[in-house]
């Protein structure tokens, strides 16, 4: 039945599609394209790589990898206070950090409580996003379902894929890759350490953030991990039964100072882990030489150096172009609407770990009052101006792949930028959950201290309830 309403296509059943599909559940008319058979997205685990995949995986089909880049043991890095969406607080939990089993009963119980599956198309891939005209339902959408194609008009197309799962291999500073005979992968296709691809190897692993140091923590405890995860006591001296490596060999600008923290320097003493700065990797047949000259033989790569962004149904290059190999796209406005076109927006591409929740609602909040009507954007000269702006500062203290992935200090400046525009259309915090948020950043110093200083163990086990009051309500926005 035709309505006033405008009509949305929404691509992706993950955590970012769910929470807009529930935003504009009452404003708009909406269809959701999903390529699973099931709402999760990346938390769907499944056992499968880019090695093993079926051959009737629709997002290999597209995007040349498959989807799932989580592994069997993960846990989430931030506590489950900072998952909560608006309106649907968790369950409570004795730990307090989610598994990724966790995590997808959330997002199903998140969706049932707002009956959004109604809105969702699934196992049906998006093949092409494109700009017919300057009036209504200006954006035709083709999709592919069970061997049949169509196409679908709308008023706006709102990107919600996902940014981790495409790999992102370093080029600069590696040589000889092409020679070496062992085995590499990247953390995408990492699912659990007891393989033959660990299982007594010397192991090189490049790169240490986030993913990097949980995967090496994956390595060295996962007794431990899983004994965590059973509810049953885990023994914190070195089990070398639970150390499916032989040696884990770290590359990294912080694998020094990672060797030498309170949760990794025991292995470190025993040459378990062997730290190496540096930029420059050059391999051979059965090794790697490093820039100060030494050399390592080594069985297994494991590259750790993040995602690329990916929208191969996007492909006209006014709307999404690439920089920095895939790790920048753009122009949007404030990281969410396309400038060129803003009624093609993209949510939930900012990765801020502790506030990825937080950001993300906001972003949302902020597409809604557009679609409503509420908010007008500036001047395609005036986001364009800001985007550079942008640009520039992001490129001379972070680089520019980092645009999306920016540190404390400047999300927390974006996700106050969003709230003043918010403000300005007269949405206003609730008083009552100001004190929620106060109450969140009591963590954050522990948050930046333990990942900083290189201790996730130690993050990972702290337990926040000590912060938390026993009454509070578990809610990450600070609007109702």
């Amino acid at each position: 039945m035709e309505t006033n309403k405008p009509l949305v296509c929404v691509i992706g059943a993950g955590p970012t599609g769910l929470v807009c599909l529930k935003y504009l559940r009452e404003i708009a008319d909406l269809k959701c394209y999903e390529l699973k058979s099931e709402i999760g997205g990346l938390w769907v685990y499944k056992d499968t790589t880019d090695d093993d995949h079926k051959e009737d995986d629709k997002f290999y089909e597209l995007y040349g990898t498959v989807h799932e880049s989580i592994y069997k043991d993960l846990t989430t890095i931030i506590p489950i206070h900072f998952f909560a969406f608006k309106d649907f607080p968790p369950k409570k939990k004795e730990r307090t950090h989610f598994t990724h089993e966790e995590v997808l009963e959330y997002l199903q119980d998140y969706s049932a409580n707002f009956d959004l599956e109604r809105f969702i198309e699934f196992e049906t891939q998006v093949i092409e996003v494109t700009k017919t005209t300057d009036g209504p339902k200006d954006w035709t959408v083709k999709v592919k379902n069970n061997g049949e194609t169509k196409e679908e008009h709308f008023d706006y197309v709102i990107v919600c894929n996902g940014h981790n799962s495409v790999p992102y291999f370093p080029t600069e500073g590696i040589e000889g890759l092409d020679l070496f005979k062992g085995k590499i992968l990247h953390a995408h296709n990492f699912r659990k350490p007891d393989t033959e691809d660990f299982i007594d190897k010397n192991v090189l692993l490049v790169g240490l953030k986030y993913s990097g140091m949980d995967i090496l923590y994956q390595l060295l405890e996962s007794n431990n991990i899983r004994a965590i995860i059973n509810g049953e006591e885990p023994n914190y001296t070195i089990d070398e039964s639970g150390i499916g490596a032989k040696k884990i060999i770290l590359s990294a600008s912080t694998a020094h100072d990672l060797s030498q923290s309170d949760d990794f320097k025991k292995y470190a003493d025993k040459g378990i882990i062997v730290p190496k700065s540096g930029s420059k990797l050059e391999f051979t047949e059965d090794g790697v030489i490093y820039e100060d000259g030494s050399e390592e033989k080594i069985d297994t790569i494991l590259f750790s150096t993040g995602y690329k962004f990916s929208f191969p149904f996007i492909k006209d290059p006014s709307l999404v172009e690439y920089e920095c190999d895939g790790r920048y796209f753009g122009p949007l406005y404030q990281r969410i609407f396309s400038i060129n076109h803003p009624s093609l927006i993209f949510v939930g591409q900012p990765d801020s770990n502790a506030f990825n929740q937080i950001l993300m609602e906001r972003q949302v909040m902020f597409m809604k009052s557009f679609i409503e009507g509420n908010l007008t954007l500036p001047s395609k000269e005036e986001m364009m101006e800001h985007l550079e702006k942008d640009k520039k500062h992001v490129e001379e203290n972070y680089g520019l792949r980092n645009f999306y992935k920016a540190p404390f200090q400047y999300t927390s400046g974006y996700i106050k930028e969003l709230k003043e525009i918010l403000k300005s259309q007269d949405i206003e915090p609730n008083e009552d959950n100001k004190e929620h948020l106060k109450t969140l950043f009591k963590m954050l110093p522990i948050f930046k201290e333990t990942l900083t200083s290189h201790n996730c163990i130690t993050f990972q086990r702290y337990d926040y309830k000590s912060l938390i009051p026993e009454d509070h309500k578990f809610d990450s926005s600070e609007y109702f």
